[in-house]
């Protein structure tokens, strides 16, 4: 049994007015709690934590009998947790390594930004809808770089519900409107086709925003500039699921040490994921709008130093970038605002070192009824048919990849997916809103024209 399924059989006060300390006081002395620590495998927490990178000083919210501290601090980090309970803390200083203190997550005792990293799990859904916004603030307030989130989103496993039992989406909107983005890496801990298929709990991961970031790009600038270049680490969408999946794709088909190119990169999400926890890699990110370099760099280059991005026009892109440098190229949602897409397939295949790669994606068949693409920004309707048709005359096609975000005008009741096309299949019959191309350098390279 969990505190949220306790508090609901126990209601001691109006649930908008909850002394959360007596709460959990009571829950924690139940006898079937004395040993429960909330989660099943703590090695797999363990695991998805460290794979975020450098962890610094940890804050564990509503720490609970302390498990988790304790087995980080026995890895050698440096760990406080904080309850509401005195009871349970009291347990944890008697029983469990790392530092122990009685505390609120609607008040936490610490200055702004002091933990790196700060760790919750099965905690916030335990508060009343109306203490979360203030619950999300402090976090945002005490952190520095990442949060991770455990939340139970479902019924219970005794069929009761917690006291704030929202979506997924629901809990990400709140944490991005208050200054944090999802983690480059939030598809590593939770893949874009499980999205589909979440259990009882979900992994939310998050990253402080720069400060500096917050400062110069508003939300109102954002929004004057979305209908070209939006940040889908700041969106909670299928559409956004959708778009760092791909550059997920990209992170997994690369190799580990590389000089990587993100051509068009727009506001720099992708390039970022790309780079994040990656340092034998150099990423650089190019695109034509001055605006989104200066986000780039404002949002991403300022917090990893093998991150770089420049100005530049795709189409010719080589004339300041140096010939065979890359060992990956990747160019997602481009070829369709090109006048003449041809022009960036002779620049990649100059970019690229001999047996380097380009992944790309285009809408497959985005037309209403006149046959026509309805965006005013895509001058090009593609289908798997044309794109590979045009790749083909500069690079080796190796691989080709089909996704659907689902809920939209032609997958509506599609779940999401990513996967490679099986060989031989008719393009015609193939399910996808995006057509994606993985492409090798050939040997020897097809003249092009400067």
């Amino acid at each position: 049994m969990h505190p949220g399924t306790w508090a609901q059989k126990n209601p001691t006060q109006s649930r908008f007015n909850m002394d959360y300390q007596k709460l959990y006081d009571d829950f924690w002395q139940l006898s079937d709690q004395q040993d429960n620590h909330t989660f099943e495998d703590i090695n797999i927490l363990l695991n998805e934590i460290e794979n975020l990178g450098h962890l610094g000083r940890i804050l564990d919210i509503g720490c609970g009998k302390g498990g988790l501290v304790d087995s980080l601090t026995k890895c050698g980090y440096d760990v406080t947790g904080i309850d509401v309970s005195e009871v349970a803390i009291k347990y944890c200083r008697t029983h469990c390594a790392g530092n122990f203190l009685r505390g609120s997550i609607l008040s936490l005792p610490f200055p702004d930004d002091s933990f790196d990293t700060i760790i919750s799990t099965n905690c916030l859904e335990h508060l009343a809808e109306k203490d979360i916004h203030p619950a999300v603030c402090e976090v945002n307030r005490v952190v520095i770089r990442k949060v991770y989130l455990r939340i139970v989103t479902r019924l219970d496993r005794d069929k009761k519900s917690p006291l704030t039992r929202k979506p997924r989406r629901w809990w990400e909107i709140h944490f991005l409107e208050s200054g944090l983005r999802k983690h480059p890496l939030c598809q590593e801990i939770t893949p874009f086709e499980k999205l589909e298929h979440e259990n009882r709990n979900i992994t939310v991961v998050l990253q402080k925003i720069p400060t500096i970031a917050l400062q110069n790009f508003t939300q109102l600038w954002r929004s004057e500039k979305r209908e070209l270049h939006a940040d889908m680490l700041r969106e909670s969408n299928r559409r956004s699921d959708a778009h760092i999946a791909r550059y997920q794709l990209a992170r997994h088909l690369c190799p580990v040490q590389a000089h990587i190119l993100d051509a068009a990169c727009g506001l720099g999400y992708g390039t970022a994921i790309l780079c994040n926890q990656r340092p034998k890699s150099k990423v650089t990110g190019v695109d034509i709008s001055e605006d989104a370099i200066n986000y780039c760099k404002n949002n991403y280059a300022s917090t990893q130093p093998n991150l770089e991005f420049h100005i530049s026009d795709v189409e010719y892109m080589n004339r300041k970038l140096p010939n065979s440098s890359f060992d990956f190229i990747t160019s997602f949602e481009t070829l369709e605002h090109l006048s003449n897409p041809d022009n960036l397939l002779r620049s990649i295949q100059l970019l690229l070192k001999p047996g380097g790669k380009f992944l790309c994606s285009v809408p497959n068949l985005w037309v209403d009824e006149s046959g026509r693409d309805p965006n005013p920004w895509h001058l090009h309707v593609f289908d798997f048919n044309k794109l590979i048709t045009l790749i083909s005359k500069y690079l080796d096609v190796i691989t080709l990849y089909a996704q659907i975000a689902g809920n939209g005008k032609r997958y509506s009741t599609y779940p999401r997916t990513l996967q490679k096309v099986q060989p031989k299949m008719k393009y015609m019959d193939i399910a996808a809103e995006w057509c994606l191309v993985l492409a090798m350098r050939r040997e020897t390279r097809t003249k092009t024209i400067n």
